[in-house]
């Protein structure tokens, strides 16, 4: 009941082409999520610039805000805020004409 050499030679190239079939099928995969982490990369770092479009339009949005406030205190934050708003573009405008 031994099995002949050649029996035992299919039996090692079936197991051989298999593995060769399955890390194929591992290369495959990997070149997809490769490319998954890559497009979500992207969609992350596009969230984020989205982010501080938002930010930056709601802090515009509560120094308009805070333009009509009512209490003193108020007004003084909303004061030094649009300060600090037209420095930046002051500073903006003197890196731009050098």
């Amino acid at each position: 009941m031994s099995q002949s050499s050649e029996e035992i030679a299919n039996q090692v190239f079936d197991k051989i082409s298999k593995v060769v079939d399955k890390i194929e099928r591992l290369k495959s995969r990997e070149t997809y999520l490769e490319m998954e982490v890559s497009r979500l990369d992207s969609l992350i770092k596009e969230k984020e610039r989205e982010l501080q479009e938002l930010e930056e339009k709601f802090r515009i949005y509560r120094t308009a805000v805070g333009l009509g406030a009512v209490s003193e205190g108020e007004r003084e934050d909303a004061k030094k805020r649009l300060a600090k708003i037209v420095r930046d573009i002051d500073k903006c405008i003197a890196l731009l004409n050098q």
